[in-house]
């Protein structure tokens, strides 16, 4: 095992993660969380051996309870998972979708689809028009303000921006703030959704015809 390798295994059996994982299943039992959200969610804490569910007992006993029922789109799932955590607990709600958009493949990353027609190149990368951490922090706004029907909304606005694949020198152009947010005042309900592509200076070409 390589040091790197050992210390995600010891991050995994920390007090804080262990801490974590029982808060998501406190929160399952509570708020009564359908199997096919709680399979959702546990896949999506099990991508890395740091995180709390890689390969916990957890995941194939709900694995077994949903296997001959449709788990829902991320869209859906998305917003099922919003729909728990308004009026439950704020913080928890922060710290749940902050693990929820760690990796490329986790359900809320995915509500915004790529392209079956396009390939990435070995000098490129797939790029959220908005990013996932801004998204997060709308999301969360609206789980505070208890506004389902508006986090709702959003999560279809994401579903209509698909990911768009960058070359790496294009993607470095995005520095400062604009790595990780929209430009100062953005509103998603009447901005372009590519004002932080503009901001930046990147080429139109790669998102002018979407």
């Amino acid at each position: 095992m390589s040091t790197a390798t050992k210390k995600m295994a010891e991050k995994r059996l920390s007090e804080e993660v262990q801490l974590f994982k029982k808060k998501v299943l406190d929160f399952f039992k509570v708020q009564s969380v359908s199997s096919e959200i709680q399979y959702r969610i546990i896949l999506d804490l099990a991508k890395k051996m740091d995180m709390p569910f890689y390969k916990d007992a957890e995941k194939e006993k709900i694995k077994a309870e949903v296997s001959i029922r449709l788990v829902p789109s991320c869209t859906d799932c998305a917003k099922e998972i919003v729909g728990y955590l308004i009026g439950y607990d704020d913080a928890f709600a922060d710290e749940l979708l902050s693990n929820l958009i760690r990796q490329q493949e986790q359900t809320f990353r995915k509500i915004c689809p790529r392209s079956k027609k396009t390939k990435l190149g070995k000098d490129c990368i797939w790029e959220h028009p908005i990013p996932a951490s801004y998204s997060k922090d709308i999301l969360l706004s609206y789980i505070k303000s208890k506004d389902l029907d508006k986090a709702k909304k959003y999560i279809d606005y994401l579903a209509a921006i698909p990911q768009i694949t960058l070359p790496k020198t294009e993607d470095a152009k995005l520095t400062g703030a604009l790595k990780y947010s929209m430009p100062q005042g953005w509103n998603w309900e009447k901005d372009d959704k590519f004002a932080r592509y503009a901001d930046a200076g990147i080429d139109p070409k790669y998102y002018g015809s979407i």
